[in-house]
């Protein structure tokens, strides 16, 4: 992978910095002859390149971090011997499901029990997981001759993001969803002046287990969007706008931004 730079070109981020958004006309046209850019709109230019530069390093830093976790190379194969080693290969790319074995128990061969497992893995530089994944418990051999099922192991993909939106807060009680994915809607919810934003997905997911990357776009410094995790459910979460100088929670309703979201997890 690319070393990126060192530095990205941060610029009108001071919450006095004068930014000026161009008309929707300037916007399609931009600059013509030999027009003087006004300092409010040269900001506006800079100040968003900037932003958009760091939300994608990182959304690049968080994807770097959870593949590094990924399993996509196991060795295992469990041993006669009984020492309970798994060795050998296992792989998937990066679809959300799939079928990796279909395997007949062969008839007085069925084990049964109660297994519990750890594991040491480790990522190299090749994003290839070493190490050893071992399995301990009861488990006993069944006496059966009907034991003819087919045995199926399925992987399930957390990394491919299964929501994304971009949101924007007028200040004054508005709300709108500029773009997105799964997402059914969004809406201003709780008292006023400490308004969250309640977003529903299209989709549910499988479980609260779920994780959202929101970040706030708002152009004022010492706040941030977070997600109020003990009011998720499969359908909906809040996104809540805090002052990180602790001040407390803040309110959409009264506050004008724009929060972009990722939604990872399994559906």
């Amino acid at each position: 992978m690319p070393t990126p730079p060192a530095e990205i070109p941060r610029w009108a981020t001071d919450s006095g910095a004068t930014v000026t958004t161009p008309v929707s006309t300037k916007q399609d046209s931009g600059w013509v002859g030999t027009e003087k850019p006004p300092a409010g709109i040269f900001n506006w230019l800079g100040k968003w390149t900037y932003e958009w530069i760091a939300y994608a390093r990182d959304a690049v830093s968080y994807l770097d971090t959870t593949l590094s976790a990924l399993v996509t190379t196991v060795a295992g194969k469990l041993a006669a011997d009984g020492s309970n080693n798994i060795t050998g290969s296992l792989q998937f790319d990066s679809a959300d499901a799939h079928d990796i074995g279909t395997h007949s128990v062969p008839a007085r061969n069925v084990y049964v029990g109660t297994l519990l497992e750890t594991s040491t893995l480790v990522v190299d530089n090749n994003g290839q997981v070493n190490g050893s994944l071992t399995v301990g418990g009861t488990i006993a051999l069944a006496d059966t001759s009907t034991a003819t099922a087919p045995v199926h192991n399925t992987l399930t993909s957390r990394l491919s993001p299964k929501a994304i939106a971009s949101i924007s807060t007028d200040g004054a009680g508005g709300i709108s969803l500029l773009d997105g994915g799964n997402i059914a809607s969004v809406a201003l919810s709780g008292t006023g002046g400490a308004k969250r934003i309640l977003v529903t997905l299209a989709t549910a997911m499988a479980s609260t287990s779920y994780q959202v990357m929101p970040s706030y776009n708002g152009g004022v410094a010492n706040k941030k969007a977070n997600v109020n995790s003990a009011s998720k459910t499969t359908t909906t979460f809040l996104i809540t706008l805090e002052d990180t100088n602790g001040g407390g929670i803040l309110g959409f309703d009264n506050n004008a931004a724009v929060v972009d979201l990722v939604v990872f997890g399994v559906q």
